[in-house]
């Protein structure tokens, strides 16, 4: 079904995620945050794609954080943001390397994903990172060559 978003759908998706992350902390050695500035700098590193980019980048974890569905996403956002939504989530048992392949196989997911995990790297190396850095970079690099055939 194809949707006409408009800055409604933006409010409306900024609403669904600020509900679905409503508590959630990233912790750091040093100090702490609300999950939704990451959000946030996904959505603002994606400012200038379409529209679909942006909604998908708000909605990016809300499947994984809440009770919503892929398939609710859909009938609200339409297709391509519903799609890209369903990508982006990781299912449950899947192998960290099947979903990335996932992502990778829309092109609103993977840009998307690319963003977010350019994001984590960044974390990853701040003063304030856990001591277990590495291992996280590790695995955000690992996906980023994944997403664009660099392995």
């Amino acid at each position: 079904m194809s949707k006409t978003l408009d800055k409604s759908m933006v409010d409306m998706a900024w609403a669904i995620a600020n509900k679905a992350h409503a508590g959630q902390i990233y912790k750091r050695k040093d100090c702490e945050w609300e999950y939704i500035t990451h959000v946030k700098r996904v959505v603002h590193a994606l400012r200038d794609a379409p529209i679909e980019f942006r909604v998908a980048g708000i909605l990016h974890d809300v499947v994984e954080d809440s009770d919503m569905t892929s398939g609710e996403v859909r009938d609200i956002f339409g297709e391509a943001v519903g799609a890209a939504v369903h990508f982006l989530s990781r299912l449950e048992d899947e192998i960290y390397k099947d979903y990335i392949l996932r992502c990778k196989s829309n092109t609103i997911a993977r840009a998307v994903k690319s963003v977010d995990l350019a994001d984590h790297i960044l974390h990853c190396v701040r003063p304030d990172a856990y001591a277990d850095w590495r291992g996280m970079l590790d695995r955000y690099s690992y996906a980023l060559r994944l997403l664009f055939n660099l392995s």
